[in-house]
């Protein structure tokens, strides 16, 4: 599939204005579940993990798409535990985290991914996962259905509000004011990325940014819904 077709390419562009008002000090893009990291281990998007924008990161994305082949199985178990490092070092403590998985396919082993999410919930890091495509995410769906992961939430591409609804809601049982965003995406074709976003601070966006909104698809989202959940 060419990637101006990407759902995943889709997803940036619309919630780019989104991630860009969150003012990351940092991001980080990595890469797994390719011939190269298979499902133990993550490598750099491209040549440096570091970006220093939304844009550049779509920007690598896309160049990545024609270097980077497929090669499974798919596990989770190496970004999560990329994520609660990169938490533990440049935001322990007090600043509770985002770990965003966007996939098209389900992790391989329900085992390996449980482990790793009891894990998980001993952090102050909140994972959400998207399903694109029509693969079922008997894993995800599993996981999430269950409620047993105090700290883990799971929907659909086109359920965006939704989502983002359950991951602030996940947070307000954090009690904090502060947020890190980390995400994942694998591409429908080729590639799984995972990109590491610190010192978000929704909570200190201008009034002009509260009352703005973001056209997504067949939906318009308030920035204000988002900023401002509870």
């Amino acid at each position: 599939m060419h990637s101006q077709f990407s759902p995943y390419k889709q997803f940036l562009r619309q919630y780019e204005s989104f991630f860009t008002s969150l003012h990351a000090e940092r991001i980080f893009a990595y890469r797994f579940g390719c011939e190269q990291t298979t499902d133990q281990i993550v490598l750099p998007l491209l040549r440096n993990e570091q970006v220093s924008s939304f844009s550049e990161l779509i920007q690598n994305y896309e160049s990545a798409l024609s270097s980077v082949t497929l090669g499974g199985p798919t596990s989770f178990e190496p970004i999560i535990s990329r994520a609660i490092e990169l938490q533990n070092t440049h935001a322990p403590g007090l600043e509770p985290s985002i770990l965003l998985l966007l996939t098209d396919g389900d992790a391989s082993n329900i085992q390996r991914e449980q482990i790793i999410l009891n894990e998980l919930q001993q952090q102050n890091l909140v994972c959400c996962a998207v399903g694109f495509g029509d693969d079922p995410f008997y894993v995800f769906r599993t996981i999430f259905g269950k409620g047993k992961i105090k700290n883990f939430c799971f929907g659909d591409f086109g359920n965006e509000t939704e989502l983002f609804s359950n991951v602030f809601g996940q947070i307000n049982n954090l009690k904090k004011r502060e947020i890190n965003i980390f995400v994942n995406l694998h591409h429908l074709n080729n590639i799984e990325t995972y990109m590491y976003y610190m010192q978000f601070n929704r909570f200190l966006c201008t009034k002009d940014q509260q009352n703005s909104h973001i056209q997504t698809g067949t939906q318009t989202v308030n920035l204000n819904k988002l900023y401002n959940p509870f």
